[in-house]
């Protein structure tokens, strides 16, 4: 493919709308087209589509209407002179697969080099466990969140270029577990993270807006002062970190110190580990670990903005018992060697955890129980009557 001249950007969308996010993924094409003048700036675009059925089907109370381009599949595009031009059809490529992922990266740099990279991912997320799901295949799957964050991971030392900017367009990605399995090395790909203060609108990220945000920083070299204005400037309630291996080494440590002072300390009362960061009291023993760990938390927030009556903490930790969950939270680099996991396991200090995980650089398949809470995700005030019909109606209309 021909080369280009090197930009100050170029930017990567992996839109995927091989789920019910197909009308807002398209949307979002649509409007990097709204750029009259981007002749500083890349930018190419993977985008899944499926049926727009499948959205009204799982969106039951809202009113999808079809646009005028009718297709179905995964294509590549570069937007130039304020049109999507198309580069390749993919057919009928699984967007949750993370090698799918790992080759439009490493395709976008290889073919259109620039001084800087921001990475856009846009879909459903589901915390730790996974994001970016497609109900395209024969059966439905979902991209673990430690697959999807090694698939960037891999491209520093494939292409030797790094993400100056990473915008997860996901809900729930603001976890101190997840920074850390992008910054657990002590050369990262990514550098900055862009994302929701827990979640986002169905909308997403105006994409137009973005692009001129970018384009109208007048020292592309400021990376920090980029990051800076999308975060003040683009309407949503957002936080940005910065990935720093020691910063975050610091993290794990002091959830790690806080676990082990609650473990082996001698209160009868029991602590869930949400209280334990939440019902501060002075007295308790490891009261300056909870202060601790919040400092240190603290120190990868670089910018955040909250619009309206935003809520919700900038950064979190995962402060569920997991149960069942406990294997997959244990493939992230932040859950190991720490203690951290034996309270989210509810385990005994001088128990071996005897957790098994596998590694794997595969989608996972969504059992049917997984398929219901997404379901129940886009609808959370519907009666489980209808959440039941809908999983059936989708089921049916795949073939699965």
């Amino acid at each position: 493919m021909e080369n280009y001249l090197i930009k100050d950007w170029t930017i990567l969308n992996y839109a995927n709308g091989n789920n019910e996010y197909e009308p807002e993924m398209f949307k979002s094409m649509k409007d990097f087209e709204k750029i009259e003048n981007n002749e500083k700036i890349n930018i190419v675009i993977q985008i899944g589509r499926i049926d727009r059925g499948v959205a009204r089907i799982i969106r039951p109370g809202e009113s999808l209407e079809d646009d005028d381009e009718i297709w179905t599949g995964v294509r590549r595009y570069i937007v130039r002179h304020e049109k999507a031009q198309i580069l390749e059809d993919l057919g009928k490529s699984n967007m949750a697969e993370p090698k799918n992922l790992y080759d439009f990266i490493t395709w976008g740099i290889k073919n259109y080099p620039a001084r800087h990279y921001a990475l856009m991912l846009g879909g459903h997320g589901a915390a730790f466990v996974g994001t970016l799901t497609d109900y395209s295949q024969k059966t439905p799957y979902i991209m673990g969140t430690p697959e999807m964050c090694r698939s960037i991971n891999m491209i520093l030392k494939d292409t030797g270029k790094k993400i100056d900017i990473l915008i997860l367009d996901i809900c729930y990605m603001n976890l101190a577990e997840i920074m850390y399995e992008f910054g657990k090395e002590k050369q990262n790909t990514v550098q900055n993270v862009i994302t929701y203060i827990e979640t986002g609108p169905v909308s997403g990220f105006p994409c137009d807006k973005l692009i001129e945000i970018i384009m109208n920083n007048p020292n592309p070299e400021d990376i920090n002062q980029t990051v800076k204005n999308i975060v003040e400037h683009i309407g949503l309630n957002l936080v940005a970190f910065e990935i720093n291996e020691a910063k975050l080494k610091n993290i794990k440590k002091a959830s790690n110190e806080l676990a082990y002072s609650y473990l082996t300390s001698s209160q009868d009362r029991k602590y869930t580990p949400y209280e334990l960061l939440t019902c501060i009291n002075k007295e308790d023993p490891w009261y300056d670990h909870v202060i601790k760990l919040q400092n240190e938390l603290a120190k990868i927030v670089i910018h955040h903005k909250r619009v309206g009556n935003g809520r919700g903490n900038f950064i979190n930790i995962i402060f569920l018992q997991l149960k069942e969950l406990l294997n997959v939270y244990y493939k992230l680099g932040f859950a190991k060697t720490n203690y951290w996991t034996y309270l989210l396991g509810n385990k005994n200090i001088k128990e071996n955890l005897l957790i098994k995980t596998k590694e794997s650089f595969k989608p996972i398949i969504i059992k049917p129980e997984g398929l219901r809470s997404l379901i129940q995700a886009m609808n959370p005030y519907i009666n489980n009557n209808s959440l039941d019909e809908i999983l059936e109606k989708l089921t049916k209309s795949r073939g699965w």
